[in-house]
């Protein structure tokens, strides 16, 4: 590829990033009055999910520049520290249905040889990261696999930079370049051949065909997961066990949202009916519970906690899974 066409690619996309973050800074700055004066639970969490997605943008980038602008000369030098199990920071919620869903996968991985492809799906902010975040720092499934791949798809992936994010996973020195298609496949699909792999896929927006990334299922007892909101990608991945992640019952996200916003989780009397109000309108979705129960950490009369309910009682149900 033309080394130019390279630079300018990136730099379209590097500028796309940089327009996200300033949209981002101005829908805060366009309601920061009202976040200084009072609690406005949902643009914090609407926020935050922005914030989130441009997080995963500005590091598919990084990913490309290493791939793409290698540290000397065309295909570069640089030979990679050895490779390590990466443990992913897992992000602390409750939930008796997720505690199931946990020991389900586990055994389904583990155990269930006729199972090589697992769907998990459900509602943005429920779980499904969680979930698997969980499985890939289980120990009992890092005895079972190695390696262990974790990708974050997203959705507007791109078959070039998702197979250089699992060749820097796998630590493949000197990784075909871009324009060798069919040497990328192929020595991802020679490297993984022979070896008991699981593979997690996060965040499908549609079919993936697991051939373009040179992936294969073998015989070694390899499998892949994969995570959606919607359920039709795991039937279009043919994947033989689907399983849906529900958000927490009404106990559940109480005792999430208390041990974020209340100190030591003792609830003040004169809000306890107020505060169980807002709990239950984050609708068992544990990010939402998380990222509203910090915006009401440090507030203690009443009446900012019942404008925060106001505030959340007067919101469309769909702007709560905006992106």
């Amino acid at each position: 590829m033309n080394p130019k066409r390279v630079v300018k690619t990136w730099l379209d996309k590097a500028g796309e990033a940089i327009e996200r973050s300033r949209s981002i800074s101005t829908d805060y700055q366009q309601h920061g009055n009202w976040l200084s004066c009072c609690p406005n639970c949902f643009y914090r969490y609407r926020i935050s999910n922005n914030v989130r997605d441009w997080k995963v943008m500005v590091a598919q980038l990084h990913s490309k520049r290493q791939s793409d602008f290698p540290p000397t000369g065309e295909y570069g030098d640089y030979t990679p520290p050895a490779q390590i199990q990466i443990q992913i920071p897992e992000s602390g919620f409750i939930g008796n249905a997720i505690e199931r869903a946990q020991l389900k996968l586990e055994e389904r991985l583990i155990e269930d040889s006729n199972i090589r492809i697992i769907g998990v799906y459900g509602m943005g902010g429920v779980g499904k990261t969680s979930l698997l975040e969980t499985i890939n720092n289980s120990l009992k499934v890092r005895n079972a696999f190695d390696p262990i791949i974790w990708v974050t798809v997203s959705r507007d992936y791109d078959i070039l930079n998702l197979q250089d994010r699992i060749a820097k996973r796998l630590n493949l020195q000197n990784f075909p370049d871009k324009s060798d298609l069919v040497g990328r496949k192929h020595r991802l699909w020679s490297y993984l051949r022979d070896k008991k792999f699981l593979m997690i896929l996060d965040d499908m927006w549609e079919s993936l065909e697991l051939e373009s990334l040179g992936v294969s299922l073998n015989d070694k007892g390899s499998k892949i997961v994969l995570t959606t909101r919607i359920r039709e990608v795991c039937t279009s991945m043919d994947a033989q066990e689907i399983t849906r992640v529900e958000p927490l019952s009404a106990e559940e996200g109480w005792q999430l949202f208390c041990s974020r916003a209340f100190r030591n989780g003792n609830v003040p009397q004169e809000i306890e009916a107020v505060a169980m109000k807002i709990a239950g309108d984050c609708k068992g979705l544990p990010l939402a519970i998380k990222v509203v129960a910090a915006a009401m950490v440090n507030y203690t009369y009443q009446h900012e906690w019942e404008h925060a309910l106001y505030q959340m009682q007067n919101l469309d149900d769909t702007l709560w899974h905006a992106r």
